[in-house]
Formats: structure tokens, C-alpha cells, sequence
């Protein structure tokens, strides 16, 4: 005699609840390939990405630096239109 018997727990521990979302979003994982490897452009892209996120870091924490003086260069002085009185 053989009992079957259910082994998933109806009762979640959690407040997350017992059953799954019906919301299929695939937004989470990027759609690579089917190894699941990105391409080398991807790679690329993801690099060039990153290093400009970086440098904009840098540029914002050196500009918010207490000792931090803003210069503009001869070509941008002449371009500016000074206010008339």
C-alpha cells in the first residue's frame, strides 16, 4: 500500500504568498544568445557604457570638491556674448 501524499506546503513561511505571478515579464535577463554569452559587440558596448558612467562620476565628485575653480579655455572666452547695459 502506497501513500501518496502532496509535498508542497499551501501555507507560505512568507508574505510573498503560495503561488506564482501570472506577470511573464522577461525584462529581468537579457536576451543573449542561446549560450547565454554576449557578443562581443554587446561586450564592447557594455564597456564603452561603464567607462563613460565612470567618468561622469569623476567629473561630478571633482567639481563638488570644496577647492574646485571652474576654467573655461580662449576659444569659449571669445564665443561669449557679454550682457549689454
Amino acid at each position: 500500500m502506497t501513500d501518496k501524499r502532496e509535498m508542497t506546503a499551501l501555507d507560505a513561511p512568507v508574505g510573498a504568498g503560495a503561488e506564482q505571478s501570472l506577470n511573464n515579464y522577461n525584462g529581468i535577463i537579457p536576451d543573449y544568445r542561446e549560450d547565454f554569452k554576449p557578443s562581443e559587440e554587446e561586450l564592447f558596448e557594455m564597456q564603452m557604457r561603464y567607462e563613460h558612467e565612470m567618468q561622469a562620476l569623476a567629473k561630478a565628485e571633482h567639481e563638488s570638491a570644496p577647492n574646485f575653480m571652474q576654467t573655461i579655455s580662449m576659444p569659449e572666452l571669445y564665443e561669449m556674448v557679454p550682457p549689454s547695459r
